[in-house]
Parts: C-alpha cells; structure tokens; sequence
C-alpha cells in the first residue's frame, strides 16, 4: 500500500513584479508563498526541485493578479509532478497596505489521481 503524504514550502520569501498598480510595475515587491502538496508516495516528490521551480516562475514571468500567479505555479507543479493528490497555494503581499497582508488562496483537489 502506497503512503499519503504532504511536502511544504512555507514563508517562500521572493521579490517580484506583481500587481496592477503603477509602483507594483517598477518595482520589485516581497511576497510570500505557502505551497503544500498531498501525494502519494510511488515517486519521491525532491522539495528542492519545487523550490527551484516557483524560483524559476517569478524569474522569468511578471504577473498582475495574485490569482494569474497561482494559477501558473498550479499548472506548473501539475505537470511535472505525478500521484498529487492536493495542492494548496497561498501568495501573500505583506507590503501592500500598512494595516492588514493581502491574501490569494487556491485549494486545488486532483482525485482523479488517487487510483
């Protein structure tokens, strides 16, 4: 029997052009990732081939949406990993306002992966 288990990156700290704004344009800003994937254990899942890959998103891309940039990391951890199971994405921007972070959340259910 094959065992389920989770890989995380939390508090993934990445400087970036992201946002609509103008500033947001031209100016790098900090956001924060939290990524945790449910898989089942058939393949080793390497955290620091994940780690290299959101790298890699937020070097070669620019996003205005948080929603666009989770949504390019979900296609992207979708196509080169198998056996998930979920994958839970969350960017926040902790700069963007002096009284509260703002926060994008994606929950994405692969069930279909299960058999």
């Amino acid at each position: 029997m094959d065992s389920i288990f989770t890989i995380s990156l939390k508090d993934f700290i990445i400087h970036t052009i992201i946002g609509i704004l103008d500033f947001e344009r031209k100016n790098k800003q900090k956001i924060i990732i939290d990524i945790d994937i449910v898989y089942k254990n058939i393949e080793i899942l390497d955290y620091s081939i994940l780690h290299d890959l959101i790298l890699k998103i937020f070097n070669e891309n620019q996003f205005y949406y948080l929603e666009d940039a989770i949504n390019h990391i979900e296609n992207e951890i979708t196509s080169n990993f198998k056996y998930l199971i979920n994958v839970d994405i969350t960017i926040k921007k902790p700069d963007i306002f002096s009284d509260c972070i703002a926060v994008v959340h994606k929950k994405l259910k692969l069930e279909n992966l299960l058999d």
